[in-house]
């Protein structure tokens, strides 16, 4: 008699996007996606970092090749944030289409933020600051739901530092992305299947 396969299974054929994912945690999310049997979707600003992180999931798992997909968005530009973003999840789900939408995603972007006096910090570098790693998760929350398979199987998470629990000195300009937090538990409230 075969084992059990309570958990493993879980993942198998299901649809994930991770944002952020060519490095570090995302990176893992990917390898541990792949091998569960999940179809996923890495998401990064760096072409180059895509083309490099999809090179090294196909010599890792050459048989779930046909499962992993990459896609160029840009979310550092305020002005272009939203329209990109759901660009991002057109692309990925086909404009929505049921066969395609996503059961899970996994935000892990973020950009290198300059630590700097509070002094030296003005209002523009600090709203800079949040665009990838708090304005781009709010919009996301904002949009996810059409994208996503309804339902308690489905889930968005997102990640962040530890500068909020262990501030850092010059990063006081960025403590907006503190607000993660009760960001995540908000969407958890208005985006409830």
């Amino acid at each position: 008699m075969p084992d059990q396969q309570k958990y493993t299974n879980k993942l198998s054929g299901k649809n994930i996007l991770i944002i952020g994912g060519t490095s570090g945690i995302g990176f893992a999310v990917a390898e541990a996606s792949l091998e569960f049997g999940a179809h996923i979707t890495l998401a990064s600003s760096r072409p180059s970092r895509l083309s490099h992180a999809l090179s090294r999931l196909q010599t890792a798992y050459p048989s779930a090749s046909s499962r992993i997909s990459t896609h160029a968005v840009d979310l550092a530009n305020e002005k272009t944030l939203e329209a990109n973003l759901t660009a991002l999840l057109d692309t990925v789900t086909h404009h929505a289409a049921p066969a395609h939408k996503l059961d899970h995603i996994v935000y892990t972007a973020g950009d290198t933020l300059p630590h700097q006096s509070l002094a030296a910090t003005d209002f523009d570098v600090a709203k800079q600051g949040g665009v990838v790693r708090f304005f781009g998760p709010l919009l996301l929350g904002k949009h996810a739901p059409r994208y996503m398979n309804a339902g308690p199987a489905s889930s968005v998470v997102l990640t962040m530092g530890v500068a909020a629990e262990k501030p850092i000195v010059g990063t006081s300009g960025f403590a907006v992305v503190g607000g993660l937090q009760m960001l995540c538990r908000n969407l958890a409230l208005e985006n409830a299947p």
